[in-house]
């Protein structure tokens, strides 16, 4: 389409050219033309970059999907099985594709996959998502509050740094040769400066962003009530119709 009205341009620059020497009243005309084309062709380049915004937001969240291990470990003195994400291939995948770019320069996009992140269907499971936000650039404060850890918060506060699980998994093989994956976890630490104005600032924004999302639930589910009550509507007033003219019949 955008090759289209280019080509048309391009075809029409002689007219328009021409157009300019007969007087004020095709000049006008011409001026509009060019002027339409320009526009459409604006308009068609935003729809482009829209699309190819889109594009790279779906692409990140299937890295983030398909990052998706299940872990198999030790919790203490117990054998615990959960889920996490693996951050070296996320890590090497937006990289790769230089979506960690994108999302260093696209607050908007960064704020959607924090929240695809942080959004499970199985809550029995334990994620590690305090490292995979930080891993695709969330601010490691907001990331600490996103995931529910107020320690992690605290510590940042008072000592500067956050001490966080890591969590990775390596293939082993049992007695009988055969291979299971093991999970493992291990600390990291990083330094963090922050103050109770932004920890409040973040948390402010978090809560008011969470009230929009629920009742554009809300009004999602009011919608679907309305259209289900309209199709009824719709039937009942079909079947009247069809009965009153069959017994007029």
């Amino acid at each position: 389409m955008k090759k289209l009205i280019i080509l048309s341009g391009i075809l029409l620059l002689p007219f328009l050219a021409t157009a300019y020497d007969f007087g004020p009243e095709y000049s006008a005309m011409a001026e509009s033309t060019a002027k339409t084309l320009n526009n459409a062709i604006v308009r068609i380049d935003d729809e482009n970059e829209l699309t190819t915004r889109k594009d790279k937001i779906e692409k990140i969240k299937s890295i983030i999907r398909t990052a998706q291990k299940n872990f198999t470990g030790k919790d203490g003195d117990a054998l615990v099985s959960s889920k996490y994400y693996d951050i070296d291939e996320i890590k090497a995948n937006l990289a790769e594709k230089g979506l960690d770019t994108f999302l260093a320069n696209d607050a908007e996009a960064l704020e959607e996959i924090a929240d695809y992140i942080t959004q499970h269907f199985f809550l029995i499971n334990s994620y590690n998502d305090f490292e995979t936000l930080y891993t695709v650039g969330v601010n490691p404060v907001e990331a600490a509050i996103r995931s529910g850890h107020d320690d992690y918060v605290t510590s940042a506060l008072n000592d500067q740094i956050i001490i966080y699980k890591h969590h990775s998994s390596t293939i082993d093989i049992d007695i009988l040769g055969g291979r299971f994956v093991s999970g493992k976890t291990e600390d990291k630490q990083i330094e963090v400066v922050t103050s109770e104005e932004e920890i409040e600032a973040i948390k402010t924004k978090l809560q008011k962003k969470s009230f929009w999302d629920k009742l554009a639930v809300v009004f999602e589910k009011i919608d679907k009530v309305i259209a289900k009550m309209s199709g009824s509507f719709v039937s009942e007033m079909a079947t009247s119709f069809i009965a009153g003219s069959q017994s007029m019949k």
